[in-house]
């Protein structure tokens, strides 16, 4: 009888410390529930593809379950919207399990339709529940709703603005100043199409002083593509006197992004060097110079009319600065300076022959024999001077000798 009471005994401790360490169980599941926490959740976009109609992105749902029991992820949806609250996409999440203590990243492709909101910022709402259930009868429902703001500026660079290039195919002169005809090589490599408008070519010297300004029709580009857009300049003849030609385009770039329209500045700087003012007059016709002389015996000594014919064939008005006609008498071991007659500046129109006279008297001791420098071999008329285009400061030195025999003046 003593036995089994003892049994007796033992079974009851035994019940008694299994039902308290039930208790014990229960009271800290019951506990873990109710301090049960939300999971942390974090959202990130990542662009996929962009056009003008869409706007594909790779959604990266980030899910940190800090608890000691595992998590049901419940019909989450995440509900994306403009500044003015309109829907421009929902994304489905499908349900998910975490362990205690886990990280899952969820992602998902979706495409939104921004429409014409302004596109300052993207606000994304989650919605959903969190559901732990312990040993199928103790559940637990946390409902979930976060707002995370997006800032779509991302999206907008990761756009690549279209290569814009400047070339210069010629130049010419005219009777307004430099043409300069070119090209603006414009490639497009993005899967959208741009509109470029205000655009405005500005043509400076080195220290920004404006020398020609072109406005450009608006320019559309389609998307993947090349295109080249003749260019025209007019510029004063001045630029000869800079050397160096600086080239900016400024303008604004469209676009429509899963049909939200942006506009981005753009700017381009191109510099050219400008060839020198004698390139272009050799390229233009060859002007030719011609030098006569006639003479006249008096009293006084030997009159000496010069004449000297300037053809300018181009339609450039130039001008000859700095005319000097000399007429030096050679000796067979020197020469001397005996006759000599300056023209500061002379106009020459284009498309004209021009008549520049000179009249000189040579005194008749200037002929006589000089024993010291020995027989005199030539007289030499020289004409030297420059060549320009008004308002340039550039110049192109010209020559052009001619000889007189001393028989002219019955030297023997």
């Amino acid at each position: 009888m003593l036995r089994h009471y003892e049994k007796f005994k033992i079974i009851s401790i035994i019940i008694v410390i299994l039902f308290i360490i039930n208790f014990s169980l229960t009271v800290s599941i019951i506990s873990s529930i109710s301090d049960m926490k939300t999971p942390e959740i974090s959202l990130d976009f990542e662009i996929v593809d962009i056009s003008d109609t869409a706007l594909i992105l790779s959604c990266n749902l980030i899910v940190t379950n800090h608890n000691n029991l595992p998590i049901n992820l419940h019909n989450f949806k995440i509900k994306s919207r403009t500044n003015y609250q309109n829907d421009i996409g929902t994304i489905i999440i499908p349900d998910t399990t975490l362990l205690a203590r886990e990280t899952k990243n969820i992602t998902t492709i979706t495409s939104f339709q921004i429409n014409k909101d302004p596109l300052n910022n993207l606000y994304n709402t989650i919605t959903g529940s969190v559901k732990s259930t312990l040993l199928g009868f103790i559940p637990s429902n946390l409902p979930i709703s976060i707002t995370v703001n997006t800032k779509p500026s991302t999206f907008i660079d990761a756009i690549i603005l279209p290569q814009i290039s400047t070339r210069i195919n010629s130049y010419n002169l005219s009777n307004q100043g430099l043409i300069i005809d070119g090209i603006l090589e414009i490639e497009n490599t993005n899967d959208i199409g741009f509109l470029l408008d205000n655009l405005t070519i500005t043509l400076t010297d080195e220290n920004d002083n404006i020398l020609g300004e072109i406005q450009i029709q608006p320019i559309n580009i389609a998307n993947n593509s090349l295109i080249s857009q003749p260019i025209t300049a007019n510029i004063s003849y001045q630029v000869f006197n800079k050397g160096k030609l600086i080239i900016h385009l400024n303008g604004n770039a469209g676009i429509i992004i899963a049909g939200y329209e942006a506009s981005i500045p753009f700017h381009t700087t191109t510099t050219i060097t400008i060839p020198n003012l004698e390139s272009f007059l050799i390229q233009t016709g060859d002007i030719k110079i011609s030098l006569s002389a006639d003479f006249d015996f008096t009293l006084t000594g030997v009159d000496l009319q010069t004449s000297i014919l300037i053809n300018n064939p181009t339609e450039i008005p130039l001008s000859a600065y700095n005319l000097t006609l000399q007429i030096y008498r050679m000796f067979s071991s020197n020469s001397t300076l005996i006759a000599e007659d300056n023209r500061l500046f002379h106009s020459l129109p284009p498309k004209t022959e021009t008549t520049i006279y000179s009249n000189f008297t040579i005194s008749y001791l200037n002929l006589l024999p000089d024993i010291s420098k020995g027989r005199t071999i030539w007289f030499e008329i020289q004409l030297k001077g420059d060549f320009t285009i008004a308002n340039t400061t550039q110049r192109i030195p010209i020559s052009i000798n001619g000889m007189i025999s001393p028989n002219v003046f019955g030297m023997d």
